[in-house]
């Protein structure tokens, strides 16, 4: 379930965006960033009324058990339901319109992940024993 706040939080730091501090998340993520359904979404909204969070991102497949939570904190709280991590990143991090207008932020993120993976020095073919026609080497 903190499939979307982990990566959110990843793109944070990667980015040197702050994350918004009166925004709660939960949503699992898929590889291609598809947000998914989640469960247990009444208790994870009254742990975020609880601490006095009014925003709340949630999966778009779970808007159906808003129904579930009482009605006061509903009325308290303000939901964004979401299908796709950019919808996440829009909502979570400070300024997102700057963020998302600039061409330049995809090519820093792998610049970045580029960095990173040149300083393991990682041989990924070797790592895993696989032979260069992608088969697992005896």
């Amino acid at each position: 379930s903190a499939g979307i706040t982990m990566a959110a939080a990843i793109v944070s730091l990667m980015t040197g965006r702050s994350a918004r501090r009166d925004v709660a998340m939960t949503g699992e993520i898929t590889l291609r960033g598809k947000v998914l359904q989640i469960g247990g979404l009444k208790e994870k909204i009254l742990a975020a009324h609880r601490a006095d969070i009014k925003h709340v991102v949630i999966p778009k497949e779970n808007e159906k058990d808003l129904e579930k939570i009482p009605e006061y904190v509903r009325k308290l709280m303000v939901f964004h339901p979401v299908s796709s991590m950019e919808e996440v990143l829009f909502l979570a991090l400070e300024n997102p319109a700057d963020f998302f207008k600039n061409p330049e932020t995809t090519k820093m993120l792998y610049d970045k992940w580029k960095e990173t993976m040149d300083e393991k020095k990682v041989d990924v073919v070797e790592e895993a024993n696989w032979n260069r026609e992608g088969t697992v080497q005896a």
